[in-house]
């Protein structure tokens, strides 16, 4: 290749890049409104299918937590769909393996054309859902492997491995489901771990039960004594670790 033909190339390149970001700039933003409590906004108005989309899934979803948890939703509620990967870094500063984050009362997802190569959009907006209602039952005191672990099987996602053996260990995966970016392959592993704890739970006591005891959580003053069904957090958890399904 000639250094002509290579500068005009490279022009090329620029000059399209350069429309691009002119483009970006002047994107009006596109507000879709789905039941009568949920509104999606669209940053980038070219995909309005995927918001008509994003608004029914969401109304649908909404309408199965609540009737999960007995608890209506008071405030409307909204999903953001941001238009490229650099807002979603500089909106949530979450890591590009994260499809949607709840901030608030709103759900704030990666753009249609990143999110395909993740988990589906119907699953994610289940699971920042499940997220919405758990925290509004429980308030700050929901430890995170909790609150993880349940919001996905509520999502769907019932396959869990490789529960912490001991306290220790479970202090050191709350710790991780605390730090900022862990990393995919270590993220992944301790969601498999929260699930395979909450799961064994819900086996002990029942799904509806252990949401009710959710709400004991806003005065615990430690939420491993909360008491389920009798016997606190902490020993139906580790007569779960230590002798397996621990059915009473």
């Amino acid at each position: 290749m000639t250094r002509p033909v290579l500068v005009a190339l490279v022009a090329c390149a620029l000059y399209a890049a350069g429309r691009q970001d002119a483009r970006a700039g002047e994107l009006t933003p596109v507000t879709l409104q789905g039941c009568d409590r949920v509104e999606v906004r669209l940053d980038d108005p070219a995909e309005r299918e995927m918001g008509e989309r994003l608004a029914d899934l969401t109304c649908r979803h909404l309408r199965r937590m609540e009737e999960l948890f007995g608890q209506r939703l008071r405030r409307n509620l909204q999903v953001r769909m941001l238009p490229d990967m650099a807002a979603w870094r500089e909106r949530t500063g979450r890591a590009w393996y994260i499809a949607a984050v709840l901030m608030g009362d709103s759900i704030v997802t990666q753009p249609a054309r990143s999110r395909r190569k993740l988990e589906s959009i119907e699953r994610s907006l289940a699971h920042e859902l499940a997220h919405l209602f758990i925290r509004r039952a429980a308030g700050r005191n929901c430890p995170c492997w909790l609150d993880e672990g349940l919001a996905q099987i509520l999502a769907g996602d019932r396959s869990g491995t490789g529960g912490p053996d001991d306290e220790k260990e479970l202090a050191a995966l709350e710790s991780r489901l605390n730090a900022p970016d862990t990393g995919r392959q270590i993220r992944e592993q301790d969601y498999r771990a929260t699930r395979a704890l909450v799961r064994r739970l819900i086996d002990q006591v029942g799904q509806k039960k252990l949401l009710r005891a959710l709400w004991g959580l806003r005065t615990a003053k430690d939420p491993l004594q909360l008491i389920v069904e009798g016997r606190s957090l902490h020993k139906r958890l580790f007569s779960v670790l230590t002798n397996g399904s621990g059915r009473d």
